[in-house]
């Protein structure tokens, strides 16, 4: 066994460990079987201990590496986020943008690779993207998009240490792809980060308990509004028309969508109207261009005098 694979074991041994100390703790067991069984926790991970430098990690790296063997953060009471190294997101990263303030801020190849290369991450949503031509895609949105992506950005705002409101994507096929959008941050910061998520858990979680639906019903309108003004505003690609696009947009809004409240009505009526009003607009483009050829014809036909041969007007007759 190499020592990647060792310490690969490790960490799934101290895992289950730690497992099976919670699950002591739960059914009150005796003090004498819970020390003995944290005894053989901290033997574990002493062993980790001297093995990390000999891969180049820190403890930090190795209080991050068994944090993204659990399958969530209950051991920081935020069971609800969980946390994976930035580079371990997908197996292929395409790109990786940082927001500010909400936007996407200006790519910069340095800090994307400093993202890709040190960084851990946690996720704060997703969104899948499908399309069929080659202008652009519809996200499957969440209802909750919106406020999971503001309560990143808040967390952002609180830590003292550096982070990053990142949108990190992966196209698996020309026509599919896959954006994580969440916090990156140094494994060396990873206790300060977990304990000022959980002391502002209120502020930061994406636990729908602490949303607000009135909000949320707000929220999934303006996203639909926001979908319908970027395709108007990219405009179509080859074989596409800004009609068509819209009644992808609603197809798949409505294939995949979970409406809160009556927001459902509300966001097929707003596609209805700008369907209606595409199509006018589209009908009258292709008039103004049949027209313009037709003109072009019939220019070709009679040229214009300019063009025609100069006849001298004829001579008076002198008797």
């Amino acid at each position: 066994m190499d020592l990647i694979d060792e310490y690969k074991s490790l960490i799934i041994q101290y895992r289950r460990k730690m497992q099976e100390l919670r699950k002591a703790e739960r059914k009150h067991e005796d003090f004498s079987i819970l020390h003995f069984i944290d005894k053989e926790r901290n033997e574990i991970h002493n062993k980790l201990r001297e093995l990390a430098p000999k891969l180049d990690k820190s403890a930090s790296d190795i209080t991050v590496d068994i944090l993204e063997s659990d399958k969530d953060l209950s051991e920081y009471q935020i069971p609800e986020f969980k946390i994976v190294r930035t580079t371990n997101t997908f197996d292929r990263i395409s790109w990786i943008c940082v927001n500010e303030n909400g936007k996407h801020g200006p790519w910069n190849r340095e800090v994307e690779n400093t993202i890709k290369s040190a960084t851990v991450f946690i996720p704060f949503g997703q969104q899948e993207f499908y399309h069929l031509f080659d202008a652009m895609g519809s996200p499957m949105r969440e209802a909750d998009e919106l406020e999971r992506r503001r309560r990143l950005e808040k967390l952002v705002k609180i830590l003292p240490v550096e982070s990053f409101n990142v949108d990190i994507y992966s196209s698996e096929t020309y026509h599919r792809g896959t954006l994580l959008y969440g916090l990156a941050f140094h494994p060396h910061d990873i206790d300060r980060v977990l304990a000022i998520m959980r002391e502002h858990k209120a502020e930061i979680s994406i636990d729908h308990s602490y949303f607000n639906a009135e909000q949320i019903e707000e929220d999934v309108i303006s996203m639909a509004e926001e979908d319908v003004a970027y395709i108007k505003n990219e405009g179509p690609g080859e074989q596409e028309t800004i009609p068509g696009l819209l009644k992808n947009l609603a197809n798949a809004w409505n294939y995949s969508f979970k409406f809160p409240g009556n927001t459902k009505k509300v966001v097929n009526d707003l596609f209805d109207l700008e369907i209606h009003e595409a199509e006018k607009e589209y009908d009258r483009q292709e008039l103004e261009k049949e027209i313009e050829a037709r003109l072009g014809k019939v220019s070709d036909d009679f040229p214009r005098e300019s063009s025609m041969p100069k006849i001298e007007p004829m001579k008076r007759r002198l008797f």
